[in-house]
């Protein structure tokens, strides 16, 4: 609280000029299909930046955004198009205002990323380089070299005392934050790689590359020596992967790439893989099928155009990406679990889109906002709504299920009034909707009594009384 407390005042004594992105980005009122998405469940909150630039002045390029922890808080990576030195930029999302600038690479940064704590940052540069940032004052902490390409993705560790790095060599290189030297290479990808990820408990990593793979790795057999291959590999993107994440539970994994896809796959599987029980000679889990571990659960199919950034939802319920069509897009991630009986990957579309205007390039997801870094010099802040077709308790589940039962059973109130001047063939079909709403209520009121909630349910109750008893009659 007290770090946050003082980037608050730095950033009132700057003498920095508050966005107003509705005129100066717009010059006018924002399009419709820029502020809301196409099922109202994104809208549009603010604008980081400028679109409005001096002729002849070339726009930053946000090639990579990352929340604070706390929210409040966002770093950006980018070139300055004066001079073409690398920079990180520290804003403040509720006021769209840049506080602070931070240098010390010589070319572009093509990845931030903020410790758990937040009082650090990371930072990756195309001069091979990786630094080290004190968030609180803005000053480096130390630039680590080691890479023999552009360093093209970095995160910390969960607990903040590692880092893992990722390059165009091809090669991931793991850090001693503290002391900041370089622990050991992890070496597997046949070409560069352009993402890497920690998994929520640090045991594991990701890594996606241009040879068209996402790696995984145990941290702590790499750390052992000095040098190490992967783990397990996923292949099914047709071209590079330029991103990879995983869920906050860590079972599952999300992969974006050139292809212009999202694949979804089962983490858990591979790092827990199933066992033999010589006693009862079955496996110990439940395995449809051994491609359950390489093959994606879901593919995610909407985007016209490469696939540069891709995100879990706080809850593991959605996901996020953005892509060179401008759109920000959410899906619908489900249960994660593989489906019966294998055959073609499962496709799913998205559940809602937005047009992106500035080119978006990165995102970043903290609780129901999401931003994204933009190619035409602006940030853009995003407000995610709960989808009411996405009820997140077993309580509001079981209502729903009695609801559309209970609405079945009102649009058949005069066709049960009249029965009995109905024909055999209609007292057929009534007979089979009443079974439908029937079952609906039923089932909604037996998972409603299993989760414990409590409910006033008379209405359902009744309803199912008076099915049941049409039922008994016209049988």
């Amino acid at each position: 609280m007290q770090m946050i407390g003082l980037l608050i005042v730095f950033a009132s004594a700057l003498p920095c000029q508050e966005q107003d992105w509705k005129s100066e980005n717009f010059a006018g009122p924002v399009p419709e299909e820029i502020a809301k998405s196409k099922n109202g469940h994104i809208e549009l909150i603010n604008i980081l930046g400028s679109r409005l630039l001096p002729k002849g002045v070339e726009p930053r390029k946000f090639w990579s955004v990352a929340f604070h922890p706390a929210g409040t808080y966002a770093l950006s990576g980018s070139q300055d198009p004066a001079n073409g030195s690398g920079e990180v930029k520290l804003w403040d999302v509720d006021t769209g205002n840049e506080i602070s600038t931070w240098t010390g690479h010589r070319l572009l940064v093509r990845s931030v990323a903020f410790s758990r704590d937040g009082r650090r940052a990371l930072s990756g540069s195309f001069n091979k380089t990786v630094g080290l940032w004190n968030v609180k004052t803005g000053k480096n902490m130390g630039i680590w070299k080691g890479h023999g390409a552009w360093v093209t993705s970095v995160v910390f560790s969960p607990d903040g005392n590692y880092a893992l790095s990722g390059s165009y060599d091809g090669v991931l290189k793991f850090w001693d934050v503290k002391k900041g030297t370089e622990l050991c290479s992890w070496k597997g990808h046949a070409e560069g790689v352009w993402s890497v990820a920690f998994s929520p408990d640090g045991k594991h990593a990701l890594s996606g590359s241009r040879d068209g793979t996402v790696r995984g790795w145990h941290r702590e057999e790499m750390q052992r020596g000095g040098y190490g291959g992967s783990v397990w590999h996923w292949k099914d993107h047709f071209g590079p992967v330029l991103s990879v994440a995983f869920s906050p539970d860590g079972k599952l994994a999300l992969s974006g790439g050139e292809d212009g896809t999202l694949k979804l796959w089962n983490v858990d599987a591979v790092v827990n893989p199933p066992k033999w029980d010589p006693d009862s000679g079955l496996l110990n889990r439940d395995l449809h099928d051994p491609a359950y571990l390489i093959k994606p659960i879901k593919t995610f199919k909407g985007h016209r155009e490469i696939v540069w950034s891709v995100a879990f939802s706080p809850d593991g319920k959605r996901a996020y990406s953005v892509s060179d069509d401008k759109t920000l897009k959410s899906w619908d991630v489900g249960s994660g679990e593989a489906p019966k009986g294998w055959g073609p990957d499962p496709i799913d579309k998205e559940t809602d889109s937005i047009v992106v205007d500035g080119g978006p390039l990165s995102l970043s997801v903290n609780g129901d906002r999401v931003i994204v870094g933009n190619e035409n010099g602006t940030i853009t802040v995003y407000r995610v709504k709960k989808s009411p077709g996405q009820p997140k308790t077993p309580r509001e589940r079981a209502l729903m299920k009695c609801e559309k039962g209970y609405a079945l059973y009102q649009g058949m109130k005069d066709r049960m009034h009249n029965r009995k001047e109905m024909s055999a063939a209609e007292l057929q079909k009534l007979r089979q909707d009443l079974e439908k709403a029937g079952a609906q209520i039923r089932s909604g009121l037996a998972d409603l009594e299993s989760s414990g909630a409590q409910a006033n349910v008379t209405k359902y109750i009744k309803a199912y009384k008076d099915i049941r008893m049409v039922l008994q009659e016209i049988k």
